[in-house]
């Protein structure tokens, strides 16, 4: 009787544990995911970043579009360049921002030396739409004004 009432208290303490760590109707595609955070980026109103910035963002927004749709004219410089915005606009995000920003640039910079990436591939377009949420967060807070 005894290990009657132990196996069922450790199956049910089990299924308690398998139950809980089940997706709950959480998971989305990758185009779901790349989607949203397009979606925002452009409801987050790019036109409204300072003048100085205007033209780098808008090349940066070109740049991304250009990798997701497999347009990217050099995978490598492209991945370079959008790199060195990430890195260059940096000073001008908010200060809880600058890790992030500092990090996703050097995500973009680990393409740099692979000859053999597949621009296509599922990495690169989460990148990318990571890269939205972040210049999304940064539109609806402090805009690049420090």
């Amino acid at each position: 009787m005894k290990r009657i009432v132990s196996a069922l208290s450790a199956i049910l303490f089990s299924s308690v544990i398998l139950c809980g760590c089940l997706p709950r109707g959480e998971t989305q595609t990758l185009d779901q995911i790349y989607s949203e955070a397009h979606t925002a980026y452009m409801a987050a109103s790019p036109l409204q970043v300072p003048g100085d910035l205007a033209q780098t963002v808008s090349t940066l927004n070109s740049k991304l579009q250009a990798l997701v749709d497999g347009n990217a004219k050099n995978f490598r410089d492209d991945t370079k360049e959008i790199a060195q915005i990430l890195a260059d606009i940096t000073p001008r995000t908010g200060f809880t921002s600058r890790a992030a920003f500092g990090e996703i640039s050097s995500q973009y910079r680990l393409f740099e030396p692979s000859a053999s990436v597949d621009q296509t591939s599922a990495k690169v377009k989460l990148l990318v739409a990571r890269t939205y949420s972040m210049l999304t967060g940064e539109l609806q807070t402090t805009r690049f004004g420090l």
